[in-house]
């Protein structure tokens, strides 16, 4: 017989046996799906438990801003409050917007407060976040001529939880009414 004469069509169904094929001849991709999966053994037994890593760094802490403002208009030469967070109307009293922090240690810092009218000669304000009624380190004025101030961020103040927050406003030298809007930040100590 001529070679490569015998193919599919002249083999009867059985007429390849085991003994027929030569030995090393087949890969796993010549046998059919069930044939490959009756291959597989058993699952072996789980290794020993590795080493313990070393220890990481410890992560920042959490941090996130708090922001608000005024829903109605601030006015010059009185002092008022306004909430440490969200929307406030301004208050002759600390008593009416004061919101407590957490029941645990933070830090407050990086007061940004911006005014929609500037002040304009010999005119300012100034906005302190209070604590438990004490004016605290997050303080910063707005002078003539500027709409924005903002605390050095090396200005940070410890606060012990829980504690009435509030920001306090004064406008000295009469400056215009104009509503604020301000922001900080507040980390886990």
């Amino acid at each position: 017989m001529p070679a490569n004469s015998v193919g599919t069509k002249q083999l009867e169904n059985g007429a390849v046996t085991a003994a027929k094929v030569k030995s090393g001849s087949l890969g796993a991709d010549d046998l059919s799906g069930a044939a490959q999966a009756a291959l597989k053994g058993a699952t072996g037994i789980q290794g020993i438990q590795g080493i313990q890593g070393v220890q990481g760094n410890p992560g920042t802490p959490a941090a996130g801003p708090v922001m608000g403002g005024t829903d109605s208009i601030l006015t010059g030469g009185t002092l008022q409050w306004i909430a440490a967070s969200g929307l406030s109307d301004p208050q002759g009293s600390e008593g009416g917007v004061a919101i407590d922090s957490p029941n645990a240690t933070i830090t407050a810092s990086d007061l940004y407060v911006h005014v929609d009218v500037a002040p304009t000669s010999g005119e300012s304000w100034v906005f302190s976040l209070t604590e438990d009624g004490s004016d605290t380190s997050p303080s910063c004025t707005i002078t003539a001529g500027d709409n924005a101030c903002n605390t050095p961020a090396s200005t940070v103040v410890t606060i012990d939880g829980p504690e009435a927050l509030a920001i306090d406003v004064f406008g000295s030298g009469g400056p215009t009414a104009t509503n604020a809007e301000f922001g900080w930040r507040a980390a886990e100590n």
